[in-house]
């Protein structure tokens, strides 16, 4: 626990041999030891031009990249580490993931698609993996590939072995609404007779604050009458909106379009109500991705 020294003794095996990655590596936990990031960086960077890096070396240069926030480096990096950590690499999941989700979010579905699903052929029980491989599916419109994948989480769901994140809910969706994030769950636990929130829409401001919530609601009575099962409501500013129904069975598509028709203003709600002072609607909680 002494990283000045370290640097010193590492730099001085540098001087005698520098033709060695591991001393590079070496180097480079000294400097984040002493936080030193950009030295690290610097120190990981050589040590991969050099002959037989181990695996580590490629992992940890694009995690520097997004400590020092420069994203775009940090993406071509994950993209590096990829092609560089075999699948026998502990490594090589982690790898897999963080490079799937900037592709997501950068709009490169089909590439976050094939490392999602070779990361969950690896750990067919990673549900975090699971979620971001149906959002990638949500977002080509191939939804019969996500019933496999639906699955899994409802039976991690049933034998409680979900992360602390997922116990409730996942998030199947993602998309931008002027300028703003929408994140899209679909909660596992449904009550008979009683009101419920099935799919819910959480609109994030930029801080990724909750600002509006539009979800399905189950309607009982509706239910009884032979009715459809879902009524559309909005939980915004300290009060309850709704607006139409939806059948049990609906096209996602037509969802989407409906909330965002919501948004937009050009839906109006039918009824309306207000919650009291101490109440909370939720707005102010943050949301995962």
């Amino acid at each position: 626990e002494k990283p000045k020294e370290a640097e010193k003794l590492i730099k001085q095996a540098i001087e005698m041999d520098s033709a060695r990655s591991k001393y590079y590596e070496g180097l480079g936990d000294a400097y984040i030891a002493q936080g030193d990031l950009k030295g690290s960086l610097d120190a990981f960077v050589t040590g991969s031009k050099l002959p037989n890096p181990k695996p580590r070396i490629y992992f940890m240069i694009p995690q520097l990249y997004q400590d020092l926030g420069m994203e775009q480096e940090c993406f071509e990096a994950w993209k590096v580490a990829e092609t560089k950590i075999s699948i026998e690499s502990p490594y090589r999941v982690t790898t897999l993931f963080n490079l799937g989700l900037k592709e997501y979010l950068g709009g490169e579905y089909e590439n976050a698609e094939k490392r999602f699903f070779e990361l969950t052929e690896i750990k067919p029980n990673d549900y975090q993996a699971v979620s971001k491989l149906i959002q990638c599916y949500y977002a080509q419109e191939k939804f019969d590939k996500t019933i496999p994948y639906k699955k899994i989480l409802y039976d991690g769901y049933k034998a409680q072995a979900l992360p602390e994140n997922m116990q409730q809910m996942f998030c199947f969706d993602q998309f931008i609404w002027d300028g703003k994030r929408v994140l899209v769950f679909e909660r596992f636990k449904e009550i008979p007779g009683e009101l419920y929130y099935k799919h819910i829409f959480y609109v994030n401001d930029k801080d990724g604050n909750i600002e509006t919530k539009i979800q399905t609601e189950n309607s009982p009575i509706s239910e009884e009458i032979g009715g459809p099962k879902y009524a559309v409501g909005m939980d915004k500013e300290n009060s309850h909106y709704t607006f139409g129904f939806i059948e049990e069975n609906f096209h996602y598509p037509d969802l989407k379009k409906y909330v965002v028709s919501i948004l937009d203003n050009e839906s109006k709600p039918v009824s309306s109500s207000h919650f009291g002072s101490g109440s909370s609607s939720g707005r102010k909680k943050k949301k995962k991705r």
